[in-house]
């Protein structure tokens, strides 16, 4: 990045350590940018523009330095520490998921109102398959039944 520096450039240009650059840059009072270029390369890379900032503000006048022209965007959990509390966050998950679950509650129910009559109708089926038919001509008896019944 041509506009940026390493924290070793950085810290000749502020005239401070190395460590005390990282430790700033943890301490989020020097923006920073994590450039991953993986395999061991990677490196923080501080904006040019903060730097000639900073060179213009003695250390003795402010005790941290300047906000950045570029500023450093905060990770999303850092924002939403940042802007809303806890108890907030809450309520607002729990809206977002109370609207997507109520279109499904709507057909849940609507399909356990179908399984039901259909349950219903099976029973009904099962329960005249079971019960023995009635007769519709009188049953002639055995001839020893009407001899001894």
């Amino acid at each position: 990045m041509i506009d940026h520096v390493t924290i070793r450039q950085a810290a000749e240009r502020l005239g401070v350590s190395s460590k005390t650059v990282r430790n700033r840059i943890t301490k989020k009072e020097i923006p920073a940018i994590w450039e991953d270029r993986g395999e061991g390369m990677s490196q923080w890379q501080i904006p040019l523009s903060y730097l000639e900032i900073a060179s213009t503000v003695h250390a003795t006048d402010a005790p941290t330095l300047p906000h950045p022209i570029e500023p450093c965007l905060p990770t999303p959990l850092e924002a939403i520490a940042e802007s809303i509390t806890t108890i907030q966050l809450k309520e607002v998950f729990r809206d977002a998921i109370r609207d997507e679950v109520a279109p499904l509650r709507s057909e849940l129910t609507q399909l356990r109102v179908e399984l039901d009559s259909q349950f219903k109708r099976q029973d009904e089926r099962i329960r005249a398959a079971i019960q023995p038919p009635t007769p519709t001509t009188p049953i002639q008896k055995s001839f020893w039944h009407r001899l001894f019944g």
